[in-house]
């Protein structure tokens, strides 16, 4: 159990110490999110 303890709180650590990283990781993952709605939004609204 501590050794889950131990990963959990290694990895809400982790982004802190590298914001730049984070940052470029969500937009990237919000943008393919936004690319795939759109897609579906046209492929649907073309039948």
């Amino acid at each position: 159990m501590t050794l889950l303890i131990h990963e959990l709180r290694q990895a809400l650590r982790s982004p802190a110490s590298q914001p730049g990283s984070s940052a470029s990781v969500a937009g990237v993952l919000a943008a393919s999110v936004a690319w795939v709605i759109f897609t579906f939004a046209m492929v649907d609204g073309a039948s």
